[in-house]
């Protein structure tokens, strides 16, 4: 319970910083009188805050479902009719629960545009149909051939 309660803590952190972050962003381009102050985000493109609230849940509900068993095993090996136990059934939830730490950087690299825009030309038979506009790029500003030429 305690390494959940620490997880969930320190997700609902990181999220409630990017919201906070996104609304100052918001803020500043009404100052500014424009609509953002990222030239390359799609109107309807998903913002930040949604994304990062999406694989913090995610990450949160995949280190809950691979500790549990676990977790499960060792409360009825404590308290329960240890019995039930056999070497199979305590080994397969302890491989499930070392394996939590692998899904993270798989969870963060899927939500990424860029690497999905990478899987989707290497691998085409995954499925995935992202786009391969200017949109999905990081929010980095972009220099024009008329900004240059101006200097």
């Amino acid at each position: 319970v305690i390494p959940l309660v620490a997880i969930m803590f320190s997700y609902f952190f990181i999220v409630q910083a990017i919201f906070a972050h996104e609304k100052a962003m918001r803020d500043q381009a009404k100052k500014m009188n424009v609509s953002n102050l990222r030239q390359n985000q799609d109107a309807n493109a998903q913002t930040a805050e949604v994304r990062i609230a999406k694989v913090a849940m995610t990450n949160v509900a995949l280190w809950f479902i691979c500790w549990t068993p676990y977790a499960t095993i060792t409360v009825i090996g404590l308290f329960g009719n240890q019995n039930l136990i056999t070497p199979l059934l305590s080994i397969l939830p302890a491989l499930l629960a070392k394996s939590a730490s692998t899904y993270n950087p798989i969870v963060y690299a899927i939500s990424h545009p860029k690497f999905r825009l990478a899987l989707q030309k290497d691998m085409p038979w995954f499925c995935i149909h992202e786009n391969d506009d200017k949109s999905s790029g990081d929010s980095k500003s972009m220099v024009s051939n008329e900004t240059v030429s101006k200097e």
